[in-house]
């Protein structure tokens, strides 16, 4: 989770289904937390605020059966700033890790919390020197049903040009998932490698994206904290600060191990993902524009990011129910988050067709002298637009004499030629429309 304000997510439902994840080497870090202190060399605790939480909350170690863990505790009495904020906890790693081959982050973790505003997390994260952030996410929201967690990327967030679920600094997908219940023991992986990041859920794929793909070296990092009103998919106005101990609210995010390895990259089996399945239908088509409807197929058992690139006959006018852009003159791009496995996505958008100038080759043209007296004669003209856009015509054609009256039209003589462009009302012709002119000359 970033350490800011207010973000948005997509939301999706994702089958129970998926590739299993492939062996990885060489283990970094392991903790089981057996002990009854944190181990300093491994790990530091926070002590700053986010949302509305101050860190710094007593972890408790604990056991359960044949399982020790570590407790994480939020409580609504702060005793630090009663009544002003919430007490929660944070560890991280005291080392940071680089993508290099790849790193395996995994982490059996259980929420149990119920009442909404809570955040329990595993994340990895850094800044560099200029502040800008890169984190990949697993986030339990207990405003949000407890079948489904949010997994998130994010790729140098604070540069100025990015903005939330914009494909390319930030995308948020609120995963729900069959036979799937936060509240109880669960392992989460992160498998990060230098051109995507993969999300397994007890072994299981659930999601893959390839941007954005943090490049930092980063730390791994649990935490337990309440979101603010900014945040209002993870908000909840019940869940209040008190400034009497006796009304407190305990809260637990219990860690039973956390494990950091480094893949190694010849046991790594990199499975595409399935072609996306693409159709579109016009749904109105009129001289200057069309619209079109796409539905987008996903086909693999995994949820996925997906970039698709269309080619259009035009320029955008407007789109909607997905990231819709002109990738450059007849190339459309369309981009959305979180498609599930099996899932399909539709949106549609309009174009604003071409505008050509076009003069004589392009055009049919009849010419028809319908009176001659001698001296003199008039002459129509007929001027079709044979070709798939508007278009804006210009005619040079041969004269005899000098030109005395027109209409239609604009007629420019140059001795034996005339150039002919048409006025306001007939300037444009449609496809496969035509427009009539004339003019009377002397001999």
């Amino acid at each position: 989770m970033w350490l800011g304000a207010k973000r948005k997510l997509f939301t999706a439902a994702v089958l129970w289904v998926g590739l299993q994840m492939t062996a990885s080497a060489e283990v970094l870090l392991f903790d089981d937390f057996n002990g009854v202190t944190l181990d300093s060399q491994l790990w530091d605790e926070a002590t700053w605020h986010l949302g509305r939480t101050q860190f710094g909350n007593a972890l408790t170690f604990a056991q359960e059966g044949t399982t020790d863990y570590l407790s994480m505790s939020l409580d609504t009495y702060n005793p630090n700033e009663p009544g002003a904020s919430l007490y929660g906890a944070e560890i991280y790693s005291v080392a940071s890790f680089p993508v290099d081959t790849g790193l395996e982050f995994e982490a059996r973790v259980r929420s149990s919390v119920v009442t909404p505003g809570l955040v329990s997390s595993l994340f990895l994260y850094a800044q560099d020197s200029q502040g800008w952030a890169d984190e990949i996410d697993v986030e339990v929201l207990s405003a949000q049903p407890s079948d489904s967690f949010l997994a998130t990327s994010w790729n140098n967030w604070g540069d100025p040009n990015g903005s939330y679920n914009d494909g390319v600094f930030h995308a948020g997908t609120q995963l729900s998932l069959a036979n799937y219940d936060y509240t109880a023991w669960q392992t989460y992986t992160i498998r990060w490698f230098s051109d995507r990041v993969e999300w397994y859920l007890n072994g299981t794929l659930v999601k893959q994206t390839n941007s954005p793909v943090p490049d930092l070296a980063m730390s791994i990092r649990s935490n337990f904290w309440a979101a603010d009103s900014n945040w209002s998919q993870a908000y909840g106005p019940a869940l209040m600060a008190t400034s009497d101990n006796s009304l407190n609210q305990h809260y637990r995010y219990d860690l039973d191990y956390i494990k950091v390895s480094r893949i190694n990259s010849s046991a790594v089996v990199d499975v595409p993902l399935n072609a996306l399945e693409v159709s579109r239908v016009t749904t109105s088509s009129w001289s200057s524009g069309y619209c079109e409807k796409v539905t987008v197929q996903n086909p693999d058992s995994r949820s996925r990011d997906w970039t698709i690139d269309l080619l259009v006959n035009g320029t955008l006018s407007n789109a909607w129910s997905a990231n819709v852009q002109m990738l450059e003159e007849g190339v459309l791009q369309a981009q959305g988050f979180g498609l599930a496995a099996g899932a399909s996505k539709r949106f549609g958008y309009c174009i604003k067709k071409p505008v050509r100038q076009v003069s004589n080759s392009d055009l049919i043209i009849t010419r028809d002298v319908f009176t001659d007296w001698g001296r003199g004669y008039c002459e129509k003209i007929t001027v079709k637009n044979p070709n798939d856009i508007l278009a804006i015509w210009t005619v040079s054609l041969p004269i005899e004499g000098v030109i005395s009256t027109s209409w239609s039209s604009n007629m420019v003589q140059t001795g034996g030629q005339v150039e002919i462009t048409g006025l306001t009302w007939n300037e444009r012709l449609k496809p496969l429309s035509s427009t009539k002119v004339g003019f009377c000359a002397k001999r």
